[in-house]
């Protein structure tokens, strides 16, 4: 029976010396899986590329290569997103290809992001946009936009696009007071979720969920596609997935202050660099001090599945939106005042941090991997 190895992901047996012959051979391919072993445990993701003709796998996110020499394999095939070693031993290696270029599906980026044991989903391309005088859903077009002052002209029959959003006003009468996208309200208990401090936007209230409820029209078209995080989910994306702190920091894309979440299968553009962490305080030009990227660059982040969360700010009577802040909904409330949501700056990013009902935040839906 044929091993099946997955990179990056299963740890690997030995093979017994005995079989072998050629001790070159040997000592190559027991120094092929102890790197792999090595790279699983610290979360990184082994990635082959092919120039001139010959095959280099890479440890440390593309920044240096080793050449594969052909008698450490038999045979060679190609799997979508994969490239398959047979071994000289007839155990198969399945290793990421560095030309695989992540598409993108009726608004979703293609590529997978753990949030719990077992399970995987894919962002959005961008924000959720509303146009209240056509009731609307969008999603931007380009994952750095933000809307920024046209949130302050919030109306029934606004022509503009809106991307802050009250907890849970996806359009379905809950029993809230405030369940319209253009509403707003000063008085916490008017975004109840059914008219109850206890709700979350799951359940019998899962319509609560602007992507459960709504066609998303660069986004499939059709209802049930899409979803928020729960607050448990945000907690495992941001901390608790494989090598999760090494795939987030904050950045500049194209002039806009944000996060960068990288996925599970990250591959490091040749050329680009990804700095992990966050910069010694708030302000909103530190974010470019750990990451800064053209246009061009970040076309090259995303063709590896790359997301950007902008720090789009808030909305609750005036607009904060200075570039400093980004928080995005979860569907999970915390207690009768405040709702868990993504929280990030330059400084940092909390996934269980709190926000108060009243205030508009941004809206980054996801889709299930099945």
């Amino acid at each position: 029976m044929k091993k099946i190895l997955l990179f990056g992901v299963a740890l690997l047996a030995m093979v017994s010396c005995e079989k072998y012959d050629d001790s070159d051979v040997w000592n190559a391919i027991n120094d092929l899986k102890a790197k792999q072993e090595n790279a699983s445990k610290e979360g990184v993701t082994p990635v082959v590329k092919t120039v001139n003709e010959e095959m280099f796998i890479s440890y440390d996110n593309g920044t240096t290569w080793t050449k594969m020499s052909n008698g450490m394999y038999s045979e060679i095939s190609y799997d979508e997103r994969y490239v398959v070693f047979t071994l000289t031993d007839g155990t198969e290696l399945k290793v990421l290809n560095a030309n695989y270029v992540v598409p993108i599906e009726k608004g979703a980026i293609k590529a997978a992001f753990s949030v719990g044991e077992g399970k995987q989903v894919y962002f959005s391309q961008g924000n959720l946009q509303y146009q209240a005088s056509t009731g609307v859903w969008r999603f931007a077009t380009n994952q750095w936009e933000a809307i920024g002052e046209g949130n302050m002209n919030i109306a029934e029959d606004y022509d503009g696009w809106i991307d802050l959003f009250g907890w849970g006003t996806s359009g379905w009468n809950s029993g809230a007071v405030c369940y319209q996208p253009y509403q707003t309200s000063s008085t916490n208990s008017d975004y109840f979720v059914g008219g109850s401090e206890t709700t979350n936007l799951t359940g019998a209230y899962a319509n609560a969920d602007w992507g459960v409820y709504n066609k998303i029209a660069n986004g499939g078209n059709q209802t049930g596609m899409w979803r928020v995080l729960t607050n448990e989910e945000c907690i495992y994306l941001c901390n608790y997935r494989v090598g999760a702190k090494e795939k987030r920091g904050c950045a500049c894309v194209n002039g806009i202050n944000g996060l960068v979440l990288l996925p599970d299968n990250w591959i490091l553009p040749e050329g680009q660099a990804f700095n992990s962490g966050f910069a010694n305080g708030e302000d909103g030009g530190l974010f470019q001090t750990i990451n800064n990227y053209s246009l061009s660059q970040w076309a090259e982040m995303e063709k590896n599945g790359a997301i950007f969360l902008p720090a789009a700010g808030t909305f609750e009577k005036k607009l904060n939106f200075d570039g400093k802040y980004g928080k995005y909904w979860s569907s999970t409330r915390n207690d009768e005042n405040s709702i868990y949501k993504i929280g990030f700056s330059a400084a940092n990013v909390n996934p269980k941090n709190v926000q108060i009902f009243v205030e508009s935040c941004s809206v980054r839906l996801v889709q299930d991997v099945k």
